[in-house]
């Protein structure tokens, strides 16, 4: 299954690597550019938690961690500032997806 987490702090970063070592799923795990838990994880892949498997797509790009997602997790606080930019651009994400005839029932 390809599995979207969105977020890359502690949780998100758990529940990326749970999902592709422990479920053995498809996992593309993305974080805020220029943010440092996003930096940290793609220079030395890993945190204070986990060390990420070399089979999670880590991006800082929110159109293509959507893009080919079955399944979202959210492993992200709801900081306040950052809710609806980023809930703006997963819904430009999601509307390019479907533009694109990727229609689920």
């Amino acid at each position: 299954m390809n599995i979207s987490v969105l977020g890359c702090g502690r949780w998100g970063s758990f529940l990326a690597w749970y999902q592709a070592t422990v479920l053995n799923n498809d996992v593309v795990l993305w974080g805020q550019p220029g943010h440092p838990t996003f930096e940290c994880l793609k220079e030395e892949g890993r945190n204070e938690y986990v060390s990420l498997p070399p089979s999670i797509k880590l991006t800082n790009d929110l159109k293509e961690a959507v893009g080919g997602a079955e399944v979202y997790a959210a492993g992200m606080l709801a900081v306040a500032r950052h809710v609806q930019r980023v809930l703006g651009e997963l819904a430009d994400a999601l509307v390019l997806r479907s533009r694109d005839g990727d229609h689920r029932d």
